[in-house]
C-alpha cells in the first residue's frame, strides 16, 4: 500500500466532535462502512453502495442486508440526493478536519505554554544560544525546521501558510501536505516537482507514439475506453452450457479457465461490478473495470475456502490416520516439554490428553 492508499482510508473518529463522527457515520455504507459511492435505495427504504448492494443480494439469496426484506435486483433505485450530498461531504471532509484541528490550537498551545513556564529561564538561556538563520545556510538540510527561511518563489505557483505549523507551502499541495502532518516541506514539494517533470514525456516523443499506434490501435482502445452506460440484465446460468459460458466470458476479456461454478461466480461478478458503474456519477472504463477483476482474481486465489463437508462421520473416518498422527506428535511434543520443564508447559509435566476432533464447519 502506497502513500496515497494510506492516507485515503478515513473513519468517523478522525473527528473528535460528537455531531461531526455521528455526521460522517450517517454517510457510510453498512456493508463496507467507508463512504457511501452511488447510493442505491431499496423498497425498504434502506441505502447502500451499488456494488455492496448487488453482490449483497446475489450471496445472501436476495435479502436486505438490515432488516432481511425481500429485495430484486431490479427494485433498486438511483438516490440522487444522498449521491449529491455524499460526494458534496466527500470534498468538504478535509477542509473540515482542518477547521476543526484549527479550534483545538488554542488550548494545545496554552497547554504548550504553562509546561514551558517551569522552565522559562532555562528556555531563555538556551535560545540565546542558537544561531539564527545563517546557520541553516551553514548546514544545508541538517537545519531545524522551527527556524524559518525565505518562502522558496515558485513560477505562476501561489504559496501559503499552513494554519497548523506556519510553514510556507505551494498551495497546490496543501492538503497533502495537512494529511501528513505537515511532514510535507516545501523542499520535498519542490523534488516531487521536479521527478514529475523529469519523468514527463516531450510533445514530440507523445506525437510520434500517437503516430505508430494511432490508427492499428484504435478499435482496441476504443473498446477498453467504452463506458458502463446500460445495465446488463440477470442471466439463468441453468440455460447456459459450459462453452457458451467460456466464449461469453472470453468476448469480455476476462478469463475463461475453470470449471462452471467459477465462470458463473467470475460473469456474476463482472454484471455487478458492471451495473454498478452504471449507477456511478463518474463511471470508470472497461479496462478499469478489467483491472480490478483481475485484482479480485488474486485475492480469491490466496484466500480459498475450507472444503465443504456433507458427511461429518465419513470426513472424520476418511481423515483418521492423519489426525492420528497428529495426535501421537502432539503427544511426543507434551513429552518433551514437560522433561525439559520449558517455559513452565503443563502443570507438573502434565500431558493433555486428545481424544476427539471435528470436521471444518462450512462457511
Amino acid at each position: 500500500m502506497d502513500d496515497a492508499d494510506l492516507y485515503s482510508i478515513t473513519e468517523p473518529n478522525d473527528f473528535s466532535n460528537d455531531q461531526l463522527i455521528k455526521l460522517d457515520s450517517s454517510l457510510r455504507c453498512s456493508i463496507c462502512k467507508d463512504l457511501i459511492t452511488s447510493p442505491m435505495i431499496t423498497p425498504c427504504s434502506h441505502s447502500f453502495c451499488s456494488l455492496c448492494i448487488r453482490e449483497s443480494l446475489t450471496v445472501a439469496a436476495g435479502k436486505c442486508p438490515v432488516c432481511q426484506t425481500t429485495v430484486t435486483d431490479g427494485q433498486l433505485k438511483r438516490n440522487t440526493m444522498l449521491s449529491e450530498i455524499s460526494e458534496a461531504y466527500k470534498q468538504t471532509r478535509t477542509l473540515l478536519l482542518r477547521l476543526e484541528l484549527q479550534s483545538l490550537q488554542p488550548l494545545l498551545s496554552l497547554s504548550r505554554k504553562r509546561r514551558r513556564s517551569d522552565t522559562s529561564m532555562e528556555s531563555v538561556a538556551t535560545t540565546s544560544k542558537v544561531p539564527r538563520l545563517d546557520h541553516r545556510s551553514s548546514s544545508g538540510a541538517g537545519s531545524s525546521k522551527g527556524i524559518q527561511a525565505t518562502p522558496t518563489k515558485a513560477k505562476g505557483r501561489t504559496m501559503v501558510s499552513c494554519p497548523v505549523c506556519d510553514d510556507i507551502v505551494d498551495s497546490e499541495y496543501i492538503n497533502l501536505h495537512l494529511d501528513k502532518n505537515c511532514k510535507l516541506d516545501q523542499e520535498d514539494i519542490e523534488e516531487i516537482q521536479r521527478a514529475s517533470e523529469a519523468t514527463k514525456p516531450s510533445n514530440g516523443q507523445a506525437k510520434a507514439w500517437a503516430n505508430v499506434f494511432g490508427s492499428s490501435k484504435k478499435g482496441k482502445l476504443n473498446q477498453a475506453d467504452e463506458i458502463p452506460s446500460r445495465r446488463i440484465p440477470k442471466m439463468n446460468y441453468d440455460l447456459k452450457s459450459l462453452k457458451q459460458l467460456r466464449d461469453l466470458i472470453a468476448d469480455i476479456g476476462l478469463s475463461d479457465k475453470g470449471e462452471l461454478a467459477q465462470l458463473k461466480l467470475r460473469h456474476e461478478r463482472w454484471v455487478n461490478l458492471w451495473n454498478a458503474e452504471v449507477d456511478a456519477t463518474n463511471p470508470r472504463t472497461k479496462s478499469q473495470l478489467l483491472k480490478e477483476m483481475a485484482e479480485w482474481e488474486k485475492g480469491r486465489l490466496k484466500a480459498k475456502p475450507p472444503p465443504k463437508v456433507d458427511d461429518a462421520q465419513e470426513w472424520l473416518e476418511n481423515n483418521k490416520s492423519q489426525f492420528d498422527q497428529l495426535v501421537s506428535s502432539a503427544k511426543a511434543t507434551s513429552k518433551k516439554h514437560a522433561a525439559d520443564g520449558a517455559n513452565g508447559n503443563g502443570s507438573n509435566g502434565e500431558i493433555i490428553e486428545i481424544t476427539s476432533s471435528s470436521p471444518p464447519t462450512e462457511r
